[in-house]
């Protein structure tokens, strides 16, 4: 793999490439540049590939409704990987106004993206628009790489809806339909290499579906085959992804020390792109890990260093999880008031973004707090609530989790 390089996000070059830069590549070539350095993790060498492409096609008359389209479907994915959901949001509008109700395929691959940008987002209700309207574009579509290209992110946004609402098993499905198509795709012989990328985020899906329900026997060797296909690819985003997924695994499995070696391991791919979800999301997690191994103060760190990683995304399902963990290093510390207002915090995120992960994390929390202020009945509620989750489920490794729990609850 490639020595990751931090990359400044406010200092992407966001304004048109001159012309007289452009070298002998063919715009073609351009975009084919654009795409590999995408999946790269390279952000800003991308974006200069697809600017130019651009730009060479419009100087030239050369760019037609296709064109134009595709590059607001390119700045847009672009964006949603920055972190940038709004500028996300107003490319994909920009291209279907582009398209004016016509082209029901091309509407339906940006409306794709745009359910993907609010599912990664939190907002889930327009997340279920964008999809189930892609959908229905799709009814009557010829089958072949095109359509099976479209459908398959459309399943993938299906499957993000079904784990943030907490269904496993729906989303499980999803994420299978997706990973199906792409195999489709791969299998015609003539699969680009943004093909085989999502390919790989296809497996990795399904795996991240398949430990979020505690099936770590079906998750494991699917979390194998995602990262042999990433590193194949170069791909430090998904890298990090994966590296996320087996510490969770390992947390659940009480292997701690092995979690922080995962999630640090995730933590050098997600700052050499400098994808600030995702670097959030391995801080919680590494905070946590530290959490389990009574370091309270490198938890401290962490959680700390996690909360700076989201405030360029704002409000986010990501700063409710550090609300949770700054919750838990603040009860384990004693400080049980300031614990109580980082889960408010928490709770009024969980609530706006509806993530099932997130109640279940705040509900254990609360149940613990309310035991340690010597609010049994509290306590109890909150337990029972997460032990509903956990059931619905199916994952053994959670309910043990809140058992446990109960059974020193009962203790005292």
């Amino acid at each position: 793999m490639p020595t990751p390089h931090v990359q400044d996000r406010s200092a992407l070059d966001l304004s048109p490439t001159d012309p007289s830069a452009t070298d002998a590549a063919t715009t073609d070539e351009l975009e084919d540049l654009g795409d590999y350095h995408l999946t790269l993790g390279n952000y800003g060498e991308a974006l200069r590939a697809y600017q130019k492409s651009h730009e060479v096609k419009r100087l030239s008359g050369l760019m037609n409704l296709d064109d134009r389209v595709s590059a607001a479907f390119k700045i847009a994915r672009l964006f949603l990987k920055l972190g940038r959901y709004q500028q996300a949001r107003g490319r994909c509008d920009e291209g279907l106004a582009l398209l004016d109700g016509s082209h029901p395929v091309r509407r339906a691959r940006l409306l794709a993206l745009s359910g993907l940008i609010e599912s990664t987002g939190g907002f889930f209700g327009l997340a279920r628009e964008k999809v189930s309207e892609g959908l229905g574009l799709l009814d009557g579509a010829p089958a072949g790489s095109r359509r099976w290209r479209i459908e398959g992110l459309l399943r993938r946004v299906e499957g993000n809806l079904e784990i943030g609402s907490g269904h496993a098993p729906a989303a499980i499905f999803a994420y299978r339909r997706s990973r199906d198509l792409w195999n489709r795709v791969v299998a015609t012989g003539d699969a680009t290499r943004d093909d085989r990328w999502q390919h790989s985020i296809a497996l990795f899906n399904l795996a991240s579906a398949s430990a979020f329900a505690g099936d770590y026997d079906a998750a494991l060797p699917l979390l194998d085959q995602a990262f042999e296909a990433k590193t194949e690819l170069e791909d430090r985003w998904g890298l990090a992804h994966v590296h996320l997924t087996r510490a969770r695994i390992l947390r659940d499995r009480r292997e701690a020390r092995e979690a922080v070696r995962e999630a640090a391991a995730g933590r050098v791919h997600a700052v050499g792109i400098n994808d600030p979800k995702i670097i959030a999301q391995l801080e919680t997690q590494l905070g946590f890990c530290h959490l389990d191994l009574d370091k309270l103060d490198r938890a401290e760190g962490f959680f700390e260093r996690a909360q700076l990683s989201v405030q360029g995304i704002g409000h986010s399902p990501e700063m409710a999880m550090v609300s949770v963990g700054l919750a838990a290093l603040c009860r384990r510390r004693g400080e049980l008031e300031t614990a109580r207002r980082h889960l408010q915090n928490a709770e009024a995120l969980a609530e706006h973004f509806g993530d099932a992960e997130i109640r279940f994390a705040y509900d254990v929390e609360l149940g613990r707090l309310a035991a340690a202020a010597g609010r049994p009945g509290e306590a109890q509620r909150a337990f029972d609530g997460a032990l509903a989750w956990s059931q619905e489920v199916g994952n053994g490794f959670r309910m043990m989790e809140v058992l446990s729990e109960v059974s020193g609850l009962s203790m005292h």
